[in-house]
């Protein structure tokens, strides 16, 4: 907590969707001291000096997100195209920026904000594209809270008949806690390994895997893993790339050279 009061300044607004009451209460009390704005985005922070941005829910799909905001000068309807609910709050924060600066004298209008929402990409987070009537969604899902994250949205969000898991964790990662939440959810698991020396061994991430009893087949590279996940598949199936953002990034790469030798593009970045 003492390390995030740090980007606190005197008179100037600070910006948080801090969601431990504890901190927020460090939060308050340091932007009093200091003579800062305070803006807190998210419900339930029972603070009485912040200024606050909210929001409902519409809906969240494969196809985006969308929500209402309310800040303290209006409401918005807005399509995020980055998916998951969790990017919401993250949005919250980019509006209430938005809305300082509106009243430091920038010209930002609605439609600016509503364009900046649908354009906004995130690469690597639940990134979703399509090649040859498969559908592969990348997420960097690299920690326990990440793959809870990552597991809420494929159980919440997509829609899928089978799920092959192309998974890479590197070694100084839970692996034992990132596994137990996504492979319960997949049919088949591609294990797999990232080209770095902090890799975890694609054989010993197949033990972890082994406990919840799905198919598990062992790939030197991520580029073999997901040659073999997308063979496997069905059009109404799902592939997901995860573990870690170094097993992302080689997913990436290689997606985009097969979509560069086709007419098949993402669609969601």
């Amino acid at each position: 907590p003492q390390d995030k009061l740090g980007i606190a300044r005197p008179n100037r607004p600070l910006v948080t969707a801090e969601h431990k009451i504890g901190v927020l209460r460090l939060f308050e009390a340091t932007c009093t001291q200091l003579g800062a704005r305070l803006v807190h985005v998210g419900a339930g922070c029972g603070l009485l000096s912040s200024e606050n941005v909210l929001w409902q829910l519409h809906s969240a799909t494969e196809d985006g997100t969308e929500a209402t905001f309310k800040t303290w000068r209006g409401k918005y309807r807005v399509k995020l195209s980055m998916l998951g609910t969790h990017q919401l709050p993250n949005f919250g924060c980019a509006l209430a920026a938005v809305e300082l600066l509106r009243e430091a004298g920038w010209e930002i209008t609605d439609n600016a904000i509503s364009i900046g929402a649908q354009r906004a990409t995130c690469p690597g987070r639940l990134q979703l594209f399509k090649l040859n009537g498969r559908k592969v969604l990348l997420d960097g899902a690299h920690n326990p809270s990440g793959a809870a994250t990552l597991a809420r949205s494929l159980r919440t969000i997509f829609r899928y008949k089978r799920l092959n898991l192309v998974i890479g964790i590197l070694k100084d990662k839970d692996a034992t806690n990132i596994v137990s939440k996504l492979v319960p959810l997949s049919d088949k698991v591609f294990a797999t390994q990232p080209q770095t020396e902090r890799a975890l061994p694609t054989e010993l991430l197949a033990k972890h895997c082994q406990p919840f009893g799905k198919p598990i087949s062992v790939h030197l590279s991520v580029a073999e893993a997901l040659d073999a996940a997308l063979e496997d598949a069905g059009s109404d199936d799902l592939v997901c790339v995860t573990g870690s953002l170094y097993v992302v990034g080689e997913a990436l790469a290689h997606l985009r050279s097969k979509l560069g030798e086709s007419d098949n593009e993402p669609f969601a970045q």
